[in-house]
């Protein structure tokens, strides 16, 4: 049976692009979620400054630097 991914990210820009946050839900339920603490937020648009900024930081166990977080992701046996 093949299993999809539904996965949403955020980045600082359109063009110069730097993931902050990584979203990944299965379709039977199994979630993962991250964001990054070692990005350079003065790279961020105005939008993302806005629009992204103010909903990232609620969940702290899910913060790290990018090393943690492709550990975490490749790592995990939840999805």
């Amino acid at each position: 049976m093949m299993m999809r991914l539904f996965v949403d990210t955020e980045f600082t820009d359109l063009l110069d692009c730097e993931l902050l946050s990584i979203g990944i839900v299965s379709d039977d339920g199994r979630e993962f979620y991250a964001e990054r603490n070692d990005v350079d937020l003065t790279r961020c648009s105005d939008f993302c400054r806005v629009a992204v900024l103010p909903q990232l930081g609620r969940e702290e166990s899910a913060i790290g630097p990018e090393a943690e977080v492709s550990t975490r992701l490749t790592q995990q046996s939840e999805i």
